[in-house]
């Protein structure tokens, strides 16, 4: 879908589940059609932005 979208001509950005080093190798090949991409853990960045909000007192290291 993500190269879909970037072959049209959008900017894209994703999340991964498993292998930051794949998405992010993803994310190179769609810059080289000439458009913005980002792959970041964004599912683990909302819960932790959550969590601290909640309980602010208490932090989150990866």
């Amino acid at each position: 879908m993500v190269r879909k979208l970037a072959a049209e001509g959008a900017n894209v950005i994703f999340t991964y589940v498993r292998s930051e080093q794949k998405a992010q190798a993803l994310a190179q090949e769609i810059e080289k059609l000439g458009v913005k991409a980002k792959a970041g853990d964004f599912a683990k960045s909302a819960h932790q932005i959550s969590f601290q909000t909640v309980h602010p007192a208490f932090t989150i290291r990866s």
